[in-house]
């Protein structure tokens, strides 16, 4: 599950896109892959399956995220249990409590 799975190459989100109620996670971006979200994207009321991924966006190995705009970013808000699992800057660090 999930909404977005980035592996290779370079991404880019712009517009109005909205990455929203996915079970398995919002994003996840891996290897050598790069994704830019503009600040006008959202990705919100994601949750993660296991817990121990970000409920928002996960990055691994080398996998980069950009999140352009304000710090922090109001473009990953309200995921479970966490918005960003690696280190995605501007990423907002307030954790949701996950509900059934």
């Amino acid at each position: 599950g999930g909404g977005i799975y980035v592996t290779d190459g370079v991404t880019s989100l712009f517009g109005s896109t909205i990455v929203r109620e996915n079970s398995g996670g919002g994003i996840y971006v891996a290897e050598s892959a790069t994704l830019t979200l503009a600040e006008t994207c959202r990705v919100t009321s994601n949750r993660a399956l296991p817990p121990e991924m970000g409920g928002g966006i996960t990055t691994y190995h080398e996998g980069t995220v950009t999140l352009l705009g304000a710090d922090p970013s109001p473009i990953v808000v309200n995921n479970c249990p966490d918005n960003c699992q690696g280190p995605i800057d501007k990423c907002a660090a307030t954790p949701v409590e996950c509900t059934d």
